[in-house]
């Protein structure tokens, strides 16, 4: 089994897909709220990777390259909560400009988690002088059960997304080991 988490070029209501032998499925009014969407969004109700990872695909039928050469960001911290994995970090453009657009994990290349980016980022407009920051933050929760436990650090892959591309981020050493200590 392979955990993704990927940053979306589109926002994405996601439905948990079984991982670690468990499922786990919220209430439509969960997924609704952890995305800030509402079914009637006319958005996806999830995602996969494709094409040997190289297409993100969503189940309304569009799809995004993974390319990282117009992405950057970071994974800066990972900390177990219960039988959650919290996660948290900032995404955007590389010219800075703007942030990415969600945050989603993936258990076996399919869609478990989503949320938008919406974080305040102060420390990041200040550093880089660039109003786009602003809101390039992310804080996402996994469930603990969807890591593949048999692979180092979870098999958990961090991606970011933009319009039309979608591209992994770089994890902070105490971020990864986190992530490595839960399992």
């Amino acid at each position: 089994m392979r955990t993704t988490l990927l940053l979306l070029t589109a926002a994405v209501t996601l439905t948990p897909m079984a991982g670690c032998g468990e499922s786990k499925s919220p209430t439509s009014s969960d997924a609704a709220s952890s995305v800030g969407l509402s079914a009637a969004s006319g958005l996806p109700s999830e995602v996969q990777l494709e094409n040997a990872g190289t297409t993100l695909a969503g189940s309304n039928g569009r799809e995004v390259d993974v390319n990282d050469e117009r992405i950057t960001g970071y994974i800066e911290k990972a900390v177990v909560n219960g039988d959650e994995l919290d996660i948290s970090g900032w995404a955007a453009h590389t010219d800075l400009s703007s942030p990415a657009i969600g945050v989603a994990a993936l258990v076996d290349d399919k869609s478990v988690r989503l949320v938008r980016l919406k974080e305040a980022r102060p420390d990041l407009v200040r550093k880089h002088g660039s109003e786009g920051l602003a809101s390039a933050g992310f804080a996402l929760s996994v469930p603990v059960s969807a890591l593949d436990c048999g692979r180092p650090d979870g098999d958990l892959e961090v991606y970011a997304g933009i319009r039309g591309a979608a591209a992994p981020l770089a994890w902070r050493s105490a971020a990864r080991e986190a992530v490595e200590r839960v399992c």
